[in-house]
């Protein structure tokens, strides 16, 4: 039998490995670290996603059934919190800057075309989000800030020396929740959108924070927390009719509501063992979704992500230091992952 040659062996594992490269290039990428929810775009039909590793994290596009994940920003540093416009067009997120500060930039749906719109020296700009429709960019700089969509007419709009923590565009675009210390401990407020009309609508002894509007805009609910224990409140968005609707000992986080506003998503367990469940709009009905081993978080700002259509939920399941993004249908069946190893 005659004996291949080193050179040769060498020359064929080169050439096996140029063909292994080439078809993964070929099959595309997928991202590699934690991944964390971003948000769904309006049709339904995306998702950004932040991943990557500790202090390097890159905002990725992804079909809905989790294929075609494409790294939008490929570069160093933390870019964070990407969030669509209301026409799916463009991208707003958090811009890394040296010293651990960050602005807000806009990119086009394929990462083209990105622009820093605080451009700010001093400023820690984060949190963007954009208005109903599309016109401007509320973002959280110590206070509350606006501006127009493309980094124009910047407007502070709590302009106060309290702690101003979140905020949330009514479904009409006229209004803005936050919460802030204003008066003593954290309640929520609401103010017309220009920044006029605050007004105090919780005004409790009791720390109320993470709201959420109802898709009609007449309603907000909120995590409500006292003696260790938290709880989902709704009021009107008049403060008025404030109604605890879970009422039961325990630890309940982050939430969000149906797009139909006839349901609400929301977070519940223990420190050790966290659950996705879904009950109805008046507290009725409560359903675990997940009810198994292990952590089922909502994105890290925003709590369980509704599709635009209602019939599915996003939400991040996180073990040790490790989290990728899955989707559930809003019974509890076909639970899929997204990111990470198939």
């Amino acid at each position: 039998m005659k004996k291949i040659r080193p050179k040769v062996i060498i020359y064929l594992i080169i050439v096996a490995i140029v063909v292994l490269m080439a078809t993964l290039l070929l099959a595309g990428c997928s991202s590699s670290g934690s991944s964390y929810f971003g948000a769904w775009s309006p049709d339904g039909g995306k998702i950004t996603f932040e991943s990557g590793a500790v202090n390097n994290m890159d905002i990725w596009v992804m079909d809905a059934d989790g294929s075609n994940q494409v790294n939008l920003t490929n570069k160093s540093g933390n870019y964070l919190r990407p969030v669509w416009s209301s026409d799916g067009s463009k991208i707003a997120f958090e811009y890394p800057r040296l010293g651990g500060k960050s602005d807000i930039c806009i990119m086009n749906a394929d990462g083209s075309n990105m622009v820093n719109l605080t451009n700010s020296n001093t400023a820690n700009c984060y949190s963007p989000a954009w208005s109903p429709d599309g016109s401007k960019i509320a973002y959280e700089s110590g206070d509350i800030w606006v501006m127009n969509a493309d980094g124009s007419n910047m407007v502070n709009l709590t302009n106060s020396n309290d702690s101003e923590k979140g905020f949330a565009w009514a479904p009409d675009g006229s209004k803005i929740a936050y919460s802030t210390t204003r008066s003593g401990n954290s309640d929520i407020w609401v103010m017309d959108a220009d920044g006029s009309n605050q007004v105090n609508i919780t005004n409790s002894n009791d720390s109320e924070e993470n709201f959420a509007w109802s898709s009609d805009g007449s309603k907000i609910a909120y995590i409500s927390t006292n003696s260790g224990n938290s709880n989902i409140w709704v009021i009107n968005a008049d403060g008025s009719n404030m109604i605890n609707l879970t009422n039961k000992p325990g630890l309940y986080w982050r939430f969000a509501w149906s797009p139909d506003g006839h349901k609400i998503a929301f977070e519940s367990g223990s420190v050790n063992k966290i659950d996705i469940w879904v009950m109805n709009a008046d507290g009725s009905n409560m359903v675990n979704l997940t009810n198994k081993p292990g952590n089922y978080l909502g994105p890290a700002w925003s709590g369980p992500a509704w599709s635009p259509d209602g019939s599915k939920i996003a939400f991040n399941i996180v073990v040790g230091y490790d989290s990728n993004i899955w989707v559930i249908n809003i019974d509890g069946s076909n639970m899929k992952r997204l990111t990470g190893t198939k």
